[in-house]
């Protein structure tokens, strides 16, 4: 039976404005609190169906985790986004309607709006009011497994090789929320898990394969939550000959030298092209595409990308982005700031709803090839200005030394029989 209930206000506006009123100089810049003179703070109201959701028992389990991702709700006939004729501009739904199913993948224009804020915020905490904000990236390939009881076990492998493979078991807890936009072009999801940790059997091959995907995560970590922006690779209908050339593989980035065979992948060929590492600056490869032998164009990469492959690979992957913002392990057991809690969660996430709807901004980063490149230029440019000025102010040669020789005119050329004596190039 579908549900769907209003927020007591329009939610984007209402948590930015609430929240400036009611927390202790988390809304102000340098984390001043409230003076003697403020105004009296009203009480946090968070939707009923929220506490309903995230109610004690929910929250005293262990290994829970509870996230807000960003996304649509697709109509799986249409295969757009589902049109619930609600005029209000946010609802939430308890329930998924008969015929529709949440996707939580954004257009790549949202990761990278939200990706270049980030940043920003990361370099400069005094642009926002979050205050410090730390940074990390991970990349990783998940299994997805069917045990021997049919059950779903995730298997995830570091491909930097600085960890053990983990298994995990999740348990969802339904129904999940929803914050249902008519106007704006992404949805809100609220859910929580239960997370098993499971225990890898000898020979994995007993168990069946159903996908893999390599993740290029990017993880900001807030006080009290986490974002993470997510570059996926998606593998779908793999076979066990291919799962098991992935998992032979996982580790090839720690051998790569200059030399090295690989494969590179080009997003608008949608195609797997051979190459040759030419040259490592760092992390940045230099690739040169056009087999074994190379003879091609040259591309750069970062030792993470996930569009960096071993020479072999060749299943063609789905590219598709996440953005989720996930509240760190137990900060809602305490019931004195549980609403506090649930209120700037979900306020962030409005927020970064808005940022990533904005238009298309320019790239937010370069590769270091690009930047070597684009300063080397800069040093040129201010080099020519500098022998330009030098040019225009040099005194003349003291009295009794020879004066610079010039090439001779045309006409002074002609008269020797056009031989000229041409200055030396630079």
């Amino acid at each position: 039976k579908l549900f769907v209930g209003s927020a007591d206000e329009t939610l984007g506006s209402a948590l930015s404005r609430s929240l400036r009123r009611t927390m202790d100089g988390h809304g102000k810049k340098g984390g001043a609190g409230a003076s003697a003179g403020a105004p009296r703070k009203k009480p946090i109201k968070i939707p009923p169906q929220v506490l309903d959701f995230l109610h004690d028992g929910v929250v005293a389990q262990s290994d829970m985790e509870f996230e807000l991702k960003l996304g649509q709700l697709i109509d799986n006939k249409t295969w757009a986004k589902y049109d619930l004729n609600i005029p209000a501009r946010n609802k939430i739904i308890e329930t998924h309607p008969l015929g529709t199913r949440f996707s939580s993948q954004v257009p790549n224009t949202a990761f990278r709006n939200l990706n270049a804020t980030l940043n920003h915020w990361v370099r400069d905490p005094s642009t926002s009011k979050y205050g410090q904000i730390t940074y990390s990236r991970t990349l990783e390939m998940d299994l997805v497994y069917r045990d021997e009881n049919q059950e779903k076990v995730r298997v995830s492998y570091s491909l930097k090789g600085d960890e053990p493979p983990r298994a995990i078991q999740k348990k969802k807890l339904r129904p999940k929320l929803i914050y249902f936009s008519g106007e704006a072009e992404l949805d809100i999801r609220m859910c929580a898990a239960h997370e098993y940790k499971v225990v890898l059997p000898e020979d994995i091959s007993e168990w069946r394969a159903e996908s893999a995907r390599v993740k290029n995560r990017i993880s900001y970590r807030f006080d009290i939550f986490q974002v993470d922006i997510t570059e996926v690779c998606g593998y779908n209908d793999i076979t066990p000959e291919q799962v098991e050339s992935l998992v032979k593989h996982k580790d090839f980035r720690k051998e790569l030298k200059e030399g090295s065979a690989v494969s590179a992948f080009s997003y608008t060929k949608q195609a797997w092209q051979k190459g040759v590492v030419k040259q490592i600056r760092g992390k940045e490869l230099r690739i040169e595409l056009g087999g074994d032998s190379g003879g091609g164009h040259i591309k750069s990469l970062t030792r993470d990308s996930p569009f960096l492959e071993h020479k072999d690979h060749e299943i063609i992957p789905e590219v598709t982005y996440e953005v989720e913002v996930e509240l760190l392990p137990d900060v809602l057991r305490p019931s004195e700031r549980r609403k506090e809690v649930i209120w700037r969660w979900m306020e962030i996430m409005f927020k970064l709803r808005k940022i990533a709807q904005k238009p298309t901004r320019p790239p937010p980063y370069y590769s270091h090839h690009a930047q070597h490149k684009q300063q080397h230029k800069q040093q040129q440019q201010q080099q020519q200005q500098h022998s330009k000025g030098e040019k225009r102010k040099r005194p003349p040669p003291p009295a009794g030394e020879p004066q610079p020789q010039q090439p001779p005119d045309k006409k002074q050329a002609s008269n020797n029989g056009g031989a000229s004596e041409k200055p030396a190039s630079a």
